[in-house]
């Protein structure tokens, strides 16, 4: 196999556009869905300052940033979150986790894929070619999945939850239930979308379970989600996982370990940074 061969993304952002996403959070929250996307407006020129300073001139830093856009239910992202955990303790990376959902609702569930039969088959076909290459196959278990009794969950839901561990513990905190959501996901054939399975997670991950339930419900939640889809959408991201060095621009291509440590490499000279983690 060609280690450094591009791998394939999840290519379908939120079915519908801005538009549904907004009615869709709207509808889990009871919040009004011009707030939500007034909210979302304001939250996205916040992201979008931090790539700068204060002069507009980008500040340079001994280590370079990653900006990793993912969705909990999107398999390739599972094989790229492990791989950006070896390669960031290698390359000395600053990981910054935006949460991007492909569909936020049921109806988007059948917009994209059809009936929930034919969802979850069209859907573990790509589990079945993401196994074929994943660094940790065992951990993908196609045929738990097949046989759940739940309709294959969308990923708003372990969104807001990832949002909220974020805001309670940072980025690390973020990526632990990230990965915490994705094990339950991939590898238990837990409904992901069921707020009772996301408050046992956050339980596993430290989090009060009554607290977290209330930051999940907060409109400030929401806004995150919607932030980090608009920041997506300003630097022409539409698929996932999706890698960008926020000091130099590049966007990586979703590869193996071997293809991803070339690009970082490149990434480094054009940085001014010479050897892994210097």
């Amino acid at each position: 196999m060609d280690t450094n061969r591009r791998q394939p993304s999840c290519d379908n952002t939120v079915t519908g556009g801005a538009d549904d996403l907004h009615a869709a959070v709207a509808r889990d929250s009871g919040i009004a869905a011009e707030d939500v996307r007034l909210q979302g407006k304001r939250s996205v020129a916040l992201l979008a300052d931090n790539r700068t300073g204060e002069d507009g001139v980008m500040p340079h830093h001994a280590r370079m940033t990653v900006d990793f856009f993912h969705d909990v239910v999107c398999c390739w992202c599972f094989n790229m979150s492990s791989r950006l955990r070896t390669l960031a303790q290698e390359y000395d990376l600053e990981i910054y986790h935006r949460t991007y959902v492909l569909q936020a609702s049921t109806e988007e569930m059948q917009r994209r894929w059809g009936s929930p039969e034919q969802a979850r088959n069209r859907i573990l076909q790509h589990w079945e070619a993401c196994r074929e290459v994943s660094d940790k196959p065992a951990m993908l278990d196609v045929e738990a999945m097949h046989w759940a009794r739940f309709d294959y969950p969308h990923g708003l839901q372990a969104a807001l939850a990832c949002k909220v561990a974020e805001r309670m513990g940072g980025q690390s905190a973020h990526w632990d239930m990230f990965d915490a959501l994705q094990r339950a996901h991939f590898s238990e054939a837990r409904d992901i979308a069921d707020p009772v399975v996301l408050l046992e997670i956050a339980r596993s991950q430290g989090h009060d379970e009554a607290d977290f339930a209330a930051e999940m419900s907060k409109p400030e939640t929401l806004e995150a989600v919607e932030a980090d889809r608009r920041y997506a959408q300003t630097l022409g991201i539409r698929t996932i996982p999706h890698i960008r060095i926020r000091e130099t621009g590049t966007h990586l291509e979703s590869a193996p370990l071997a293809g991803l440590r070339e690009q970082l490499e490149r990434e480094q000279t054009a940085f001014g940074i010479t050897g892994k983690g210097s």
